[in-house]
Order: structure tokens, then sequence, then C-alpha cells
């Protein structure tokens, strides 16, 4: 009896812990992006670079212009395929981690503000800095998230005066600048650690489905 009345408690606590140790990994692990951010190469990613193929075209279509491929070397190998809209900061990025595969579009303003739309609600997982807008799609195809984009980047351009600007800054030290500044605004935070079971369990939910425009209203 003493056994099932403590299993829940022993099984949440498991759980607590569990999700803080991941999350203190994986913001540890990125704590120095430009170090973990890598060129990926077709002799060892060729599979990645196949399904990025397929995407290709459709990318095409839309103005995008293929960046490369990179991969995170942390505690678990990210494939990332990157295509980028003409000179404007916009890209759209294919993410390969085991078997599954993730979109999202990314926008970077003048003033360091951003907007990324993405087809995971892990997506929303860690906080990001003020003026970081997110939002998260599940299960949405690359056309539609590519809607979505468009639809807030003309919200934010009305409702906030942000506008792109094209720029000859890299892919990737953008990529690296955006994720330091979220991980040390991450470890930034009290206890940040064990904030990570409301953040798993409350904030992804939170923002799912929910637009710019929801959630600045």
């Amino acid at each position: 009896m003493l056994f099932l009345i403590l299993m829940p408690v022993v099984l949440f606590l498991l759980a607590f812990f569990g999700i803080a140790v991941a999350v203190y990994g994986s913001v540890l692990g990125m704590s120095d992006p430009d170090r973990v951010l890598k060129p990926a190469t077709r002799e060892l990613y060729s599979r990645e670079f196949e399904l990025a193929k397929e995407h290709h075209t459709w990318a095409s279509d839309q103005g995008f212009a293929i960046v490369g491929g990179f991969v995170f070397q942390g505690a678990a190998k990210i494939f990332v395929a990157a295509w980028q809209l003409n000179r404007v900061p916009t890209f759209f990025c294919l993410y390969r981690a085991a078997q599954n595969t993730n979109y999202d579009f990314v926008t970077v303003f003048p003033d360091g503000r951003s907007l990324t739309t993405a087809s995971t609600k892990d997506a929303a997982l860690l906080p990001r800095p003020t003026g970081a807008y997110l939002q998260a799609f599940p299960g949405r195809s690359a056309s539609e998230l590519w809607r979505l984009h468009e639809e807030a980047l003309s919200f934010l351009s009305s409702a906030k005066g942000l506008v792109p600007e094209p720029t000859e800054k890299p892919f990737r030290e953008i990529l690296v600048d955006a994720l330091a500044q979220q991980i040390a605004y991450v470890r930034s935070l009290p206890l940040w650690p064990f904030r990570g079971m409301f953040w798993y369990f409350v904030r992804r939910e939170v923002l799912v489905n929910r637009s710019v425009a929801q959630q600045l209203s």
C-alpha cells in the first residue's frame, strides 16, 4: 500500500529531475554554438542531403537559394539544410535528427529582433529574449508554414514597423549569434534548469498554434 502511495511521488520526482537534467544538458551543449555548428559533408550525411534535395524545387519556386548543409555536433547530432530568400535575412531551414524531420522559417530584422515559424512545439521549449518572436504549428507542411510566416511578417510590419533588409551576413554567423543570445538569456534566469518542468509541460503547450498576432493581442 505504501509503495502504491509513494509511486506517483517517485515518478514525479524522476520526471522532474529527468527533464531538469535534459534542459541543463541541452543548454550547456549549446553554450558555444560556434564550436558545435560545423559544415556537413556529403560523405557522412548523404541521406540528409538527399532529403534536402527533395525540398529544393519547392524552395527555389518560392525564391529561396540554397545556403548549404550544417550539423550540430552535440549530444545528439542534428543536420540542418538552409535556404535564403534572395539577399534578405529570411531563411528556410530543414532539421533532421534521428528519424524526425522538422522545418522552420526565420527572419532577422535590422534591430536584432527576429521571427521564427516552426513545425514543432519543441521550438517553444526554451524562453527567448524580448523581440525574438516565435510561433509553432506542429505537423504543418513547409508550404503551410511559409504562408503563416508571411502572415506574421505582414503583421509585424504593420504593428511594429519591422521590415527585413538585405544583408551580406552569412547564415551560419546569423544562426550562431541568435543561439548565443538565447542561451545567454536562458542562463541569466534564476534556477533555470529547474524551470524545465514548467517549460516542458506548460510553456510549449501555451504557444502551440498561436500566431504572433494572437500572442500580442
